[in-house]
Formats: C-alpha cells, structure tokens, sequence
C-alpha cells in the first residue's frame, strides 16, 4: 500500500508541475502553519465523504502540530507532504493529499467563484493537471499503444485520463483505430486514473446508443448525486458486439479503477490482472493558504459496494506481466468458439496457437533438426536455429514453432507435420488460411546443404 501511495503522490506533484516555476518558497512559522492545519480540518470536515474520519484527521494533525511534529516542515511542500502521511495514517485514502502549488488556486466543484482576485501569474481552476497543454499533447494524452493483435483483437495501452477537452480529438481517433475490433483489451496497468469524463467517453462505445447508468456517486458536502451514463452520441462507430476485457495491476487507480469497476457492474466485460489499488472516492482540490492544495476526496460510489480501499477483484486474477497474454488467449478461444464461418474460425484458432506458444519454451536445434528433409516438391531447412521452408520457386519462409509437430509460415499458412509411433516424420501438411491445403511425403534428400 505505500507502494501506491507513493505512485499516487508522484503522479500529484507531476501533474502539479507549475509550482516548480513558483520560485522560492517562503518559510511558514507555526502561525501559518497552525492556519494550514485549521484550514484543511474545516475543510474536510465540511466536505470529505465521512464526516466523523474528517474530524479525526483534525483531530490528528492538531494534536501532531502541538506536539511539535511540524517544527522542521517550514517549507510549504515539506509540510504538505508530512501532513498528507498524517491524514493517510488516519483515513487510508489514497486521494486525501496536499500539494505545494503557488501558481494555481483552486475552487471546490460546483462552489461560487469567490475572494480577491489571483496575484499576478497565478491561475485559478478546477483541473487537477497542473501540466500545460502543451507538455499534455507530447504524451499524445497518455495514449501509450494501440494497434491491432492476432486474430483481429484491439488493444489500447492508456495511461492516464486527460480530460476530454485537451484529449478528446486523440481519444476519438483511438476508437476510431478499435473500430473493426472482434475483441478490444484496454490496458490500465500503469494508469493511476484522471478524468471521469474520459472514462465515460471511452466505455460508452462498447454500448449500444441507449443511455446505459455505469456508475453513480453521492457528495454528503454538496448533498447532490451524479450519474454517469453511456453518452448517446459519439464521433465514430460503436462496438458494442466487440469483447471488452480490461488489464488491471496494483497502480491502477482512482479513475482507471472506475472503468474497472464500471466494466464489472455493467456486465460488459472481463477484468483481468491484480487487485486494483482502492482509491474509490473521487474528489477536487481547494487551496487552504500558502500556496497549498488540499485534494479533498468527496465523491462516494453508490451503484453496489464501491472500491474504496478494496480495490476491483479482477475476474480472472493473474500476475500483472501475465496479464495481457491472458486476456489476448481468453479474448481468441472465446472468439473461436462462437465462430460460424469456418475461415474466420480458423483464423481465430491459429492466432491462439500463436499466442499461447509465446508462453512455452522454444525447441532446441536438436530436435528442430528432425523435421529437416524433402517433402515432394519443397523442403524444410534448419537455418541458425530455426527452420525455413522452401517453396518450389526456392524461397524461403520462417517456420514458428506453436505446438508440437506444428508451425506456422507467417499469419495465413500452417505445416503440419506427421510421424509414425517412433516419432520418425512421414510427411507435412501445408493448410491456407482460405481453406486449400496440400500434403506431401517425405522424400529421400541425398544431398541436404549444411545447417
């Protein structure tokens, strides 16, 4: 859990980066500190989800600042970073922190714009991403890789939810990439969450255009409920008859952890990897003075038992670098199995022996040695380790190992070969992914040239 915690405090202060620009720092004496402290307790306790773990953590940092427990955290960001290690003590919640970001001053969601305007340089808003636009866009807004994977499965590797109105034209175009998709997997292993309104955006093309509730949330503060449903309209085509499984790891969080969530609730697809980190409560920041940003979480999920502090239990639970794999071996063997044309069965069926011998140790040279020889009119050859097959015209095709006796020459061709009860190899079977196939003996090769 510290682990996390510390994941989720760098992703903050990263994404705070305009206090970085502030310059100096001023001292705060116990005076301003004593201020910080009574600002942040009144501010939870108006605001956080739980109103008695709100007066708690006052309650603890008071007593930690007459103790004296703050006397070397004179600098605003050494301060913060000790009080947010004093609420977590208390709370266990991974959101509740507090940030040194002088060049930006905060609002609670949904409270009136009000005080003297900013000082000169300094810029009040809602967004948590203290990062500029422009240092956003050369992340290509977190959209890491998508691409499309054997047998016609989608996946896309998101790292964070930027919100909508900096990655929504990225955002489309990744979908629009997914489109044709029999299947998508959507990596959130490394994404430590964001924008809800991303979320919403991206689940919704895996529904079909009725307004479907993925998730709901209530703020005791604001006494208001929000409901997040599918949106109605969206840029490009749906996928709504496409698989959808999501990769989860212990650093998936906050919003990532929302798609999770919202993807099991729904029934709309398969989480696979590890148990997500427990940041369930959504929140906003507001500053308390001294160029300091309480982050308070205070958004509580209504729609079943919510995952704070639990995390999302992935459906199927397997160690995060296994975690693709996984999915890529559920996603093809499900694919296959409801296939009624026999070449797309087919197609879906090698593209699962592909990915499931990725898993399995490669052959030795001894042993790929034996399937060497002539076969009518082509021949297979062993070449620096591995095997090539030779067509009539004389070129040549990697073989890929994928199960015993079978190897494929690239996505569309399989060699099957045969041997008799001592393993010695009669013959290979050459099978098109179109359906056509042709078997040839083996035939006496007097000349071989060397491996």
């Amino acid at each position: 859990m510290r682990r996390v915690l510390a994941v989720l405090l760098a992703a903050a202060c990263s994404a705070g980066g305009a206090a970085a620009q502030a310059g100096p720092a001023p001292a705060l004496d116990r005076a301003a500190q004593r201020a910080v402290v009574d600002s942040v307790a009144a501010v939870l306790e108006a605001r956080y989800v739980d109103a008695g773990v709100a007066r708690e953590v006052g309650a603890r940092l008071r007593e930690r600042l007459a103790a004296g427990a703050y006397a070397a955290d004179t600098l605003p960001a050494a301060l913060g970073a000790a009080l947010t290690r004093d609420m977590y003590a208390v709370s266990r919640d991974l959101h509740m922190r507090l940030n040194w970001e002088p060049a930006r001053e905060f609002t609670l969601a949904g409270a009136a714009q009000s005080g003297p305007p900013p000082a000169a340089g300094v810029v009040r808003t809602g967004r948590v991403d203290g990062r500029d636009s422009a240092t956003i866009a050369r992340t290509n807004h977190a959209f890491q890789r998508v691409e499309r994977l054997a047998g016609n499965v989608g996946y896309l590797k998101l790292d964070q939810f930027v919100p909508l109105d900096y990655a929504g034209a990225t955002a489309a175009a990744a979908m629009a990439f997914l489109a044709n998709s029999d299947a998508v997997i959507v990596d959130l292993r490394d994404n430590p969450g964001g924008s809800p309104d991303n979320v919403r955006f991206l689940l919704s093309h895996f529904f079909a255009p009725d307004t479907v509730l993925l998730w709901a949330t209530a703020n005791r503060g604001l006494r208001v409920r929000n409901e997040y449903r599918t949106l109605r309209d969206l840029p490009g085509r749906r996928l709504a008859g496409a698989d959808l499984y999501v990769l989860t790891s212990r650093r998936s969080a906050s919003s990532a952890e929302t798609f999770a969530y919202a993807t099991k609730w729904t029934g709309r697809g398969t989480v696979v990897g590890e148990r997500t980190a427990g940041a369930g409560n959504g929140g906003a920041r507001l500053s308390v003075g001294h160029g300091l940003a309480l982050f308070v979480p205070q958004w509580q999920v209504t729609t079943g038992p919510g995952f704070e502090r639990t995390g999302v239990e992935p459906d199927v639970e397997v160690p995060e670098d296994s975690a693709l794999a996984a999915a890529h071996v559920l996603a093809l063997r499900k694919l296959a199995a409801r296939a009624d044309d026999p070449r797309v069965r087919r197609e879906r069926e090698w593209a699962l022996e592909r990915v499931s011998a990725a898993s399995r140790p490669a052959p030795s040279s001894a042993e790929l040695a034996r399937y060497a020889g002539a076969y009518g009119a082509r021949a297979v050859r062993l070449r620096a380790g591995g095997l090539v097959l030779l067509s009539p015209t004389g070129s040549e095709t990697p073989l890929v190992p994928v199960a015993e006796h079978i190897f494929h020459a690239g996505d569309a061709v399989r060699v099957r070969f045969e041997t008799d009860a001592a393993g010695r190899v009669l013959a290979l079977t050459v099978e098109q992914a179109a359906g056509s196939g042709h078997r040839a003996e083996r035939t006496p090769d007097p000349s071989p040239p060397p491996a």
